[in-house]
């Protein structure tokens, strides 16, 4: 064997080498890669569930301390994804504001009714919930009437949206039964019916996403025992 023929074998086996250098390292460069982007992702969902966790807590608390034990906290998460997904940094082009996307007018009123948010900004993440649930109980107490706990729910979040006055003309427009809320929806604005139906039916998704971390239920409601 030449000293050409030697020259060949080794760039040969050289070359070999280099290439399964370069492979290994490929490899390895794609498997920190990987890693790098489920660590990212258990970060990511992490952090993600962590916010669920608290924007629950506050509706759960403040559901508590509005209402005790009357109406199931679900009720009102429903209400703020309809109104802004969440979206404590949600705006209007009307100006209403955060999760359960307020109007600086209301926001007044409800100050005025409660010293507890006197001081305290309405964009402010539990400020919001704790004032959007609050109004929701102002609404219901005024609609302690010879109703069903549903029709006076429905008649709650319909004034949420689309105001206490219209939803009572609707509600004397109906006439007999006042328990026949087809009848009432009839005089309501098509966004109001629309709005009281999408929070139910989030609730209802809500409820059944939940179902199986929480013990099973005598039979579905609206207000929680």
């Amino acid at each position: 064997m030449d000293g050409t023929e030697n020259l060949s074998i080794r760039l040969t086996i050289q070359n070999n080498m280099n290439n399964n250098l370069s492979g290994n390292m490929a490899g390895r460069r794609l498997t920190v890669m990987v890693s790098t982007l489920v660590w990212l992702l258990m970060v990511a969902q992490a952090q993600a569930a962590t916010g669920v966790d608290r924007l629950d807590k506050y509706f759960q608390d403040y559901s508590r301390q509005y209402f005790g034990d009357k109406l199931d906290w679900r009720l009102f998460k429903a209400q703020g994804l309809v109104e802004s997904q969440l979206n404590h940094k949600a705006r209007s082009h009307r100006g209403a504001q955060g999760v359960m996307q307020l109007m600086p007018a209301t926001y007044r009123e409800i100050q005025k009714k409660n010293s507890e948010f006197r001081g305290r900004e309405m964009h402010s993440l539990d400020t919001n919930i704790a004032a959007g649930i609050c109004f929701n109980a102002y609404l219901y107490d005024r609609w302690d009437r010879e109703v069903t706990p549903e029709t006076r729910i429905r008649l709650m979040l319909a004034s949420y949206n689309g105001g206490y006055v219209r939803v009572l003309r609707a509600f004397n427009k109906a006439g007999q039964p006042e328990n026949d809320w087809p009848a009432i929806a009839r005089h309501l604005p098509r966004e109001t019916r629309r709005y009281v139906e999408r929070v139910l039916h989030r609730f209802k998704a809500e409820r059944a996403r939940e179902a199986p971390r929480m013990p099973a239920s005598p039979r579905p409601q609206l207000a929680s025992k």
